[in-house]
């Protein structure tokens, strides 16, 4: 299977002159500041993949400085040559390469990028945004951004018969092409010229209609099953037609009216009546940006499923994508990303640092080494603004690099970046503000590290550990008064430490508004523990230490022989179990582990225990 070696931009937007990104088949994960052409990547990967579906005039324009609509950089010289070169290599290294410039244009040659265009996506904040902007008069219409985004990606289960008698394609943009395009001249509408006609836009309902039935459900599984959120989606297909009667009159149109999918949606919670109130009818009046944004990436996904080659070249690029999701939709975001699409090309952009960061380990903890990890940043050269790529370093990389290099001071600031960025990602988001509802300094966060893995039952030393180099190494106002040597001690001891803490490993296993439940019975009576989670709880593995879940708010209800007793809420889920168990008959499983369902599903909690 193909993948890119290298992408050679040259004088297009914001880079000037020549600059090579060589990923050597590898994924990227880009951090690039606004301002310092993040998306010009973004843009020349998506100018360069959809040439295939333009005529050659439309695409020189884009390196054309004479037209309005160019890409040139503007501070090339107007001799200089301006190109999106890109050199793909298979898995035996063999290579090959494409590039479209005002010259050279060979993207069309053979089915290599015809193939990878069918196969790859391009997903953006903007892009998923268009989901949802609609008025609140407006129902979701579905086939706009189909029209201008998918219907190129996906080919038919036949093509079709031009009027000329020539043989149309399968792609289903090229389906639509024509159809949009209607008889001209017109023919009678008795004759066999405007039957066909006829015939071709109700195969292409058919096969609209056959390719929404085919992503409705994985649509679906990816919102319940991964997103967790209790809403269900259907597609309403209202058909494509022709040459329908002009408003008000008897004459006809002989025009192409696009087919419209609204979108609908069933809200399952346990506070709304019955239908027809489960329903909602325009999702955007409803629904906040997250939940749509979520229902956007459910469908983006499926359709990215259905359309797989397994020989193309297969690219995902992601420029933004998370801005309007909270971090457990962005954490569910990139587990999918990363678990779903391993076959892919994935190239992941953002201006966000702490999406950034959170990638990075994520990466790390699913054990991927085919990542690229590079930063990018505005400079200057000779005055001209450009793109400074540099591979990226952790926090800590740069901590250990600087202690080698005895800048301890440095060294000492980067432990600190660490340091903090551990405890605010490991902390529940709520224990991270101190009662005046102001972010704790790293000194609040350390000690409540100590407070949280003590109420969680887990060897806190390290955490202890960490505690002893507030006063010095991780105390920002200490340097000046220290000696080298003594400097130089205690930035090797605290390094050693951190080391230590970064090693504990997290993962958040159950979001927020997962529901749970398990049963157990005394001697004459059944307990039913119905549990609605309220925080993202996550498992926490210290080494040599069993892994443990952590605390999280969530409400829970008990019914005794199916009649509700009490209702409460805030205490460790495994603390709830071993209570009840103490008083039960002692016939299910001691392990809280084994004996809390899912409730979706019916599977033990076991399932998620990854380490």
């Amino acid at each position: 299977m193909p993948k890119i070696k290298t992408l050679t931009l040259n004088n297009f937007k914001f880079f000037h002159g020549k600059e090579e990104i060589n990923l050597e088949r590898n994924n990227l994960l880009l951090f690039g500041e606004n301002g310092s052409g993040k998306s010009t990547i973004y843009w020349a990967l998506y100018t360069f993949l959809q040439s295939v579906f333009k005529q050659d005039n439309e695409i020189k324009k884009y390196f054309d400085r004479t037209k309005n609509e160019n890409l040139v950089n503007r501070f090339s010289s107007d001799t200089s040559e301006s190109s999106i070169v890109v050199e793909f290599e298979r898995e035996n290294h063999s290579t090959y390469t494409n590039q479209i410039s005002f010259n050279t244009i060979n993207t069309k040659d053979g089915n290599n990028i015809k193939e990878a265009v069918r196969a790859s996506d391009f997903l953006s904040y903007k892009l998923l945004s268009k989901l949802y902007d609609f008025s609140n008069s407006e129902y979701l219409n579905l086939f706009p951004i189909l029209e201008q985004e998918v219907l190129m990606h996906i080919n038919f289960r036949t093509n079709f018969t031009k009027r000329d008698g020539s043989a149309g394609s399968v792609n289903a943009q090229e389906w639509w092409r024509y159809i949009m395009a209607g008889l001209n001249p017109h023919p009678k509408m008795h004759e066999q010229e405007y039957k066909d006609f006829v015939a071709i836009i109700e195969r292409f309902n058919n096969e609209m209609k056959y390719f929404l039935n085919k992503i409705i459900q994985s649509s679906n599984e990816y919102l319940t099953t991964k997103f967790k959120l209790p809403i269900g989606l259907f597609f309403k297909y209202q058909p494509c037609k022709f040459n329908e009667f002009k408003p008000g009159t008897k004459s006809r149109s002989w025009l192409t009216i696009p087919p419209k999918i609204f979108i609908t949606t069933e809200f399952d919670h346990v506070k709304l009546a019955p239908h027809p109130k489960k329903v909602i009818y325009k999702p955007h009046t409803f629904l906040n940006e997250a939940k749509l944004s979520a229902i956007a990436l459910s469908i983006r996904f499926a359709i990215l499923e259905e359309k797989y080659l397994e020989s193309a070249a297969k690219i995902l690029v992601v420029d933004d994508m998370l801005i309007s999701l909270d971090m457990s939709n962005r954490n569910t975001v990139l587990d999918i990303i990363l678990s779903n699409f391993k076959e892919y090309q994935i190239i992941f952009m953002t201006h966000d640092k702490m999406l950034f960061e959170m990638a990075k380990q994520k990466i790390k903890d699913a054990g991927q080494d085919n990542w690229k990890l590079m930063e990018m940043y505005e400079s200057e050269v000779e005055g001209i603004p450009r793109p400074y790529i540099v591979k990226s370093e952790s926090y800590f990389d740069k901590a250990k690099k600087y202690f080698l290099l005895k800048e301890y001071e440095i060294a000492g600031n980067f432990l600190r970046k660490t340091t903090e960025g551990f405890c605010k990602a490991f902390l529940p988001r709520h224990m991270q503000y101190g009662s005046d509802c102001s972010a704790l300094d790293l000194s609040g966060l350390i000690t409540k590290c100590i407070e949280y893995t003590n109420d969680l039952g887990i060897d806190n030393r390290i955490f202890t550990e960490l505690s002893n180099h507030r006063r010095f190494v991780l105390n920002p106002t200490s340097h000046d008064t220290y000696d080298v040597p003594k400097f130089n001690s205690e930035v090797g001891k605290c390094l050693s430490t951190v080391e230590k803490v970064l090693e504990i490993k997290y993962e958040v296993i159950i979001p927020k508004t997962t529901e749970l439940n398990f049963e157990l019975s005394d001697a004459t009576d059944t307990y039913t523990f119905n549990i609605v989670v309220h925080d993202d709880m996550k498992l926490i593995k210290l080494d040599g230490i069993v892994s443990v879940l952590s605390k999280g708010r969530f409400n829970y209800k008990m019914l005794k022989n199916g009649i509700q007793l009490t209702e409460d809420s805030d205490i460790l889920i495994k603390r709830l179990y071993d209570t009840i168990y103490r008083t039960s008959d002692k016939a299910k499983n001691t392990d809280f582990w084994e004996e809390v369902m899912l409730t979706d599903d019916s599977s033990k909690l076991n399932i998620l225990r990854i380490y």
